[in-house]
């Protein structure tokens, strides 16, 4: 039996019972676009998941110091716990390639901003340029703190968009500017060399009331 032969009693069998033929071709149509819709459903809620995973910063590893605080004793924090800076050197070149940036922060307290009878509350964070990138920092003008910054400890500071709004006229250049910050062990002046974009959080905080980060250089202790 040849293949016209074949073709021939395939078509007669399909003509001759056309409601078994219609349905066979329904069920193969149904089992097909199902399969199909549930990877398409299934791809879909993954990359979701992920991309919502990564705005939580999942691919980021944070690693905290603190004081140990129990009912036996209170042991404080010495040198030798510290990171040091041989120490993130020899990380970096044994993973070099998986890692994309280190950042490295240390709360300095809190600290006040007065200016034209309005008090500017902010947080006070020392950093290095690595949270940058780790921390998602979006620069709207001017440069993030530097590595150099830390080396020769300048004080210099990154602003909010809503605290220069609140310190500096919508015509006038906050970058190159001193800022005085009142913090709790006295007054620090710092020169702008740039200004980030305030996280979608912060846009109700009232005007007369903002409570926004200041980034200024870490010190990094040496080894």
């Amino acid at each position: 039996m040849n293949l016209l032969e074949n073709i021939r009693l395939a078509v007669t069998g399909l003509i001759s019972n056309k409601m078994r033929a219609l349905l066979t071709m329904l069920g193969i149509i149904i089992g097909i676009g199902s399969v199909i819709a549930i990877t398409s459903v299934g791809n879909a809620m993954t990359a979701s998941v992920n991309s919502s995973m990564s705005s939580f910063g999942v691919t980021n590893i944070t690693v905290s110091l603190a004081l140990r605080d129990d009912s036996a004793k209170k042991t404080a924090v010495s040198a030798d716990d510290l990171f040091t800076s041989d120490m993130i050197a020899k990380y970096q070149k044994k993973y070099g390639e998986n890692i994309s940036a280190i950042g490295l922060s240390e709360s300095a307290g809190t600290g006040k901003i007065k200016y034209r009878r309005v008090t500017n509350n902010v947080s006070v964070s020392g950093v290095s340029e690595g949270i940058a990138v780790t921390g998602n920092v979006e620069l709207l003008k001017g440069r993030f703190i530097s590595a150099k910054d830390n080396q020769r400890t300048n004080n210099v500071a990154v602003i909010s968009e809503k605290l220069a709004a609140n310190l500096f006229s919508a015509n006038q250049d906050p970058l190159g500017s001193p800022i005085k910050v009142e913090m709790q062990n006295g007054f620090e002046t710092f020169t702008i060399v740039g200004v980030y974009k305030e996280a979608a959080a912060s846009t109700f905080v009232r005007k007369d009331n903002v409570k926004t980060t200041l980034y200024i250089p870490v010190q990094q202790p040496k080894s």
